[in-house]
């Protein structure tokens, strides 16, 4: 039923006062498998009148009990206060602040997720998204996700930036990996951009763990690399020699590819001879020969 009637107000806006009382029953409906699917229908009026899309929406919530807190963890009530809270966060507080306590995982991730959307376009969600980064390992693994989504949007860049070089050198490997994963998401070819945010991530101890995200970008860049690739080799080896030194084969694949091409492409003297430094700790360290950087020339 309910996607008839998304269906129906997707294609014809109008139908809403027609489709008023079936809204109504489907709302109240004691299953939570129906409940679970009304939102969907929910999302189609907020195009039409948002005010009455989030007056069913808590209605709906209303009889959801703290046993079926795994309702909020459906696709598309989580949707729909995404789109509902531009709006009417205030109203929506409170569903949001019993996502972020409950006991299923899933709930609370999507939880801190709305709430850390939201204080990058509402400072009155700023102090719960503040908890969320200082909160239980999947409300900082929430935090740090949409950090790292939306850092490239110039609204909340700061703030972004500021959680993700918090959470670079969080204790819980999920929460790292998901700050580091921002790297997936940046455009390769702007990476100077974000130099700063570059040199937090690389100089945290997590670093040579958790690079992968990072080195994969710097081998899409078609532009001239950044500097700081030198720094970013030179701790791996630096971490290599370390007691607790990582696994050799956790040294970026073809790392040699990206250093020979910096050190071809810069005019600065100082950047040249930290490449060859570079590629003399390689040899060393015996994580290359001689030969291969040839067969790279050739």
């Amino acid at each position: 039923m309910a996607w008839s009637v998304a269906k129906l107000l997707f294609e014809h806006r109008d139908y809403l006062d027609r489709l008023t009382p079936c809204l109504d029953r489907m709302v109240a409906d004691p299953s939570v498998a129906v409940r679970t699917q009304v939102p969907y229908a929910l999302c189609a009026v907020l195009n039409v009148d948002r005010g009455r899309a989030v007056a069913w929406f808590l209605r709906l919530c209303q009889d959801v009990s703290v046993e079926d807190d795994v309702f909020f963890a459906g696709h598309y009530p989580f949707e729909f206060l995404r789109h509902a809270m531009h709006t009417h966060l205030a109203r929506l507080f409170p569903i949001l602040d019993r996502m972020c306590v409950s006991s299923h995982d899933k709930v609370r991730s999507h939880g801190a997720q709305l709430i850390s959307m939201a204080a990058l376009l509402h400072p009155s969600a700023v102090e719960r998204a503040d908890a969320c980064v200082n909160g239980d390992e999947v409300q900082r693994e929430a935090a740090a996700t949409i950090a790292a989504a939306n850092v490239t949007h110039a609204e909340g860049r700061e703030r972004c930036e500021r959680i993700l070089r918090r959470l670079f050198d969080d204790p819980a490997h999920d929460v790292r990996r998901a700050a580091a994963n921002v790297f997936a998401r940046l455009d390769p070819n702007s990476l100077q951009e974000y130099s700063e945010l570059i040199e937090a991530f690389i100089d945290r101890d997590s670093f040579p763990g958790q690079a992968f995200a990072f080195v994969n970008a710097l081998e899409k860049c078609t532009s001239a690399l950044p500097d700081v690739v030198c720094t970013t080799f030179e701790r791996y080896l630096d971490a290599l020699r370390a007691p607790a030194a990582p696994q050799r084969h956790a040294f970026p694949y073809r790392c040699e590819t990206l250093v020979l091409r910096l050190y071809e492409d810069t005019r600065d003297p100082s950047i040249k001879r930290r490449c060859l430094d570079i590629f003399d700790r390689m040899v060393a360290q015996e994580l290359m020969a001689s030969d291969d950087l040839l067969g790279e020339r050739r």
